[in-house]
């Protein structure tokens, strides 16, 4: 059997001892057959040739171009009215002034009113009316949200009224210098998918980066933090920021989590500048780099384990959905996390929601093609989508093709020569 009987966005690893593992990125499936790949006769073998056509494996299904089923899926995604998420910007204001955050293009320190809150409840109604929900999903960010402890809780109460008989997951994303055992005991009241919060490194190297207004650290108070959702059992997500430099710091949080049995799980995301601070740091090097997949590679040792091309876009980015929605301070909707609060991101407001205007503003970012015709004959194209718009803003046309075969391709392949 030749490598091209398979659909592109299937990756094969032949190994000896007679077996060949495959991986397809479209349905996430891995499949292990019993035979080399150079001694798979499809045309001898009925059984299998109709496994792997059924599954995707194969250029065809029933006859049908996977580029054709991988094509419907993505209208389906985007159309879908049986899900919605909600990231919703509780404030533009933090206690922390990180060099680098992608909210550094804000000049507002704007936090949601109670007018605007109240539109916030006419707006879900809306979409609960529009839509046919299965499920919902609420985010919790800022700015730093737990700033609006009381407003976060309400909304969460109201969200519960509003989607009855939906299946809902709640979610906060902090900089956990707030997470105090009062504000903790209150937050333990209900029920959280995960609070997610970041470090920069081990202690040395991320209190001189993450820091208060004051100038001071805030890796302690982070832990601390940590520690008191710990108590309560709500779970928790460290975001380690990666770079070149970060990297020589992980290795001691790892001895520093293990040792102090810190219970969370553990995230990588690489640091990219904001549109206003173009290649202010540079951050675009650690794109070339090998560090994603030094890193991972260093913290499975330590336990740890990942999905395969987890950080990427995967089918389809949250600006081609009609129902993910960014909501911001002052009621706001915009279809890209990193852009809120600019222009050309922003799709009208909440109170538009549902009106022509908005639906004409809608289609333009829901039909916006972001891949070039060059990236459809990729092995990568699904998982990587022809690459982040947002970064595409600041960067340029970027091709991530070595990025992923130099690191999440390593990884991939690792995890399946031990199946």
């Amino acid at each position: 059997m030749k490598k091209t009987d398979f659909n592109k966005n299937v990756f094969i690893l032949e190994q000896e001892k007679s077996k060949t593992v495959l991986y397809n990125s479209y349905t996430g499936e891995i499949s292990k057959i019993d035979s080399k790949l150079s001694e798979i006769n499809l045309s001898e073998n009925t059984e299998l040739k109709n496994y792997l056509e059924e599954n995707y494996f194969l250029q065809k299904r029933n006859n049908v171009p996977i580029s054709s089923h991988i094509e419907n899926t993505r209208k389906e995604l985007s159309a879908t009215k049986r899900s919605a998420s909600f990231t919703i910007h509780l404030t533009y204001s933090c206690n922390c002034k990180c060099f680098y955050c992608y909210q550094n293009d804000i000049k507002s320190s704007l936090r949601m009113d109670e007018k605007t809150e109240e539109k916030l409840y006419n707006f879900f109604e809306k979409v609960l009316e529009k839509n046919i929900l299965e499920s919902v999903s609420f985010i919790f960010i800022g700015g730093e949200p737990l700033i609006c402890m009381d407003l976060m809780l309400r909304i969460r109460e109201k969200t519960e009224k509003i989607f009855t008989d939906i299946k809902k997951s709640y979610s906060i994303i902090t900089n956990g210098c707030l997470l105090s055992e009062k504000n903790i005991s209150s937050l333990s009241k209900y029920k959280w998918n995960y609070i997610q919060v970041t470090l920069d490194g081990s202690k040395e190297l991320h209190d001189t980066i993450r820091i208060k207004k004051d100038n001071t650290g805030t890796f302690d108070t982070i832990i601390e933090g940590v520690r008191n959702c710990n108590k309560k059992d709500i779970p928790v997500c460290i975001n380690y920021n990666l770079s070149e430099k970060s990297f020589k710091y992980l290795e001691p949080l790892l001895e520093y989590l293990q040792k102090n049995k810190i219970k969370a799980d553990l995230e990588f995301s690489q640091i990219f500048e904001c549109e206003g601070d173009f290649r202010k740091n540079k951050n675009h090097e650690n794109f070339k780099s090998d560090v994603w997949y030094k890193s991972h590679n260093m913290a499975k040792q330590y336990g740890y384990s990942y999905a395969p091309f987890y950080r990427m876009s995967y089918m389809l980015c949250g600006r081609n959905r009609i129902n993910d929605f960014n909501i911001s301070p002052d009621g706001k909707l915009y279809k890209c996390i990193s852009g809120i609060g600019v222009d050309k991101y922003c799709v009208g407001s909440i109170e538009d929601y549902n009106t022509i205007k908005y639906e004409q503003k809608l289609e333009s970012f829901i039909n916006f093609n972001k891949m070039p015709e060059k990236c459809h004959d990729c092995i990568f194209e699904i998982v990587c989508g022809g690459w982040c718009s947002y970064k595409k803003s600041v960067y340029g046309d970027y091709c991530p093709y070595n990025e992923l075969k130099e690191n999440d391709m390593k990884l991939l392949m690792e995890d399946l020569s031990k199946i």
